[in-house]
């Protein structure tokens, strides 16, 4: 028996029905809200590209800004290095004081090798005439200093220290510290000038050198003696130009080289030795 049932051929079949989406809430439809949103979507997406490329651009420039801020206190922290004159000066006035300084009129730390009035010499607790004639490279009881060759203890950078000078604005070109090894200094040592009766500096022409200092109590002053030690050579072979003897008052006399004729000595006789007489007509 026949199927009764219609068979509808598949081309004039229906297609299925998509089942409506959910219906919107009606404040949706709004046209004030749909534009709202729209907005709302458009600066996401905006964002979602630009906040990507503002964190890349604030990483690349960070190790700048850190290293800016390393070197901030470096430079606060190290005030006038930059190889001035004045940051030169700063730091030699803030050194710490030592033997051989040379100094100005007002006690400031002057470079050696150029002009200046006085040097440390020593502590204050080793401040005498016997340091300073160590000082210049000399022996004490053999070495004679000039009169206004003088020392003090004053205050050279806040310490209290052993200054050497020679009278009062007298100003040294070279530095004293054992000049007297080199053959230098002669400045410091004490020579007369007969014609005028006047000490002066063994620079300078002069007609006798003083060779001791008084003798100690009970002490015999045997001027040939200290002069052969003095110049270092036998002075005899020197007698018709100079000749030894005491001068001063008893008991405080001191051994003096004097010139016996009509000329002068032109430097110190002291360690002479084999070298010629510095002597010439006056």
């Amino acid at each position: 028996m026949a199927d009764s049932r219609d068979e509808t051929p598949a081309s004039q079949r229906a297609d299925p029905v998509e089942p409506s989406p959910p219906p919107q809430p009606p404040w949706i439809e709004r046209p004030g809200v749909k534009t709202f949103l729209g907005i709302g979507g458009f600066l996401a997406a905006v964002a979602s590209v630009v906040i990507p490329l503002l964190l890349q651009s604030e990483d690349s420039a960070s190790p700048t800004d850190t290293s800016f801020n390393s070197s901030a206190p470096t430079s606060s922290a190290t005030p006038g290095a930059t190889g001035t004159p004045e940051a030169t000066g700063s730091a030699i006035a803030s050194a710490s004081v030592d033997v051989g300084d040379c100094l100005s009129p007002t006690n400031a730390l002057l470079p050696c090798d150029g002009p200046h009035t006085a040097e440390v010499i020593g502590p204050e607790s080793d401040c005498d005439t016997g340091t300073l004639v160590r000082y210049l490279g000399g022996v004490p009881e053999v070495d004679v200093l000039a009169p206004e060759a003088g020392i003090a203890i004053e205050r050279v950078d806040d310490s209290p220290v052993c200054t050497a000078r020679i009278g009062a604005g007298f100003v040294l070109t070279s530095h004293a510290r054992d000049a007297w090894v080199g053959g230098r200094g002669d400045e410091w040592r004490w020579c007369i000038d007969d014609r005028s009766a006047q000490n002066v500096h063994c620079t300078q022409p002069h007609t006798a050198e003083v060779i001791s200092e008084p003798p100690l109590q009970g002490e015999s002053l045997d001027c040939r003696r200290r002069a052969n030690e003095y110049t270092a050579t036998d002075l005899s072979r020197y007698a018709f130009d100079i000749t030894v003897a005491p001068r001063g008052p008893e008991g405080a006399q001191q051994c003096v080289i004097e010139v016996r004729t009509n000329s002068v000595l032109t430097a110190s006789l002291r360690g002479l030795r084999s070298s010629a007489l510095p002597i010439e007509s006056a």
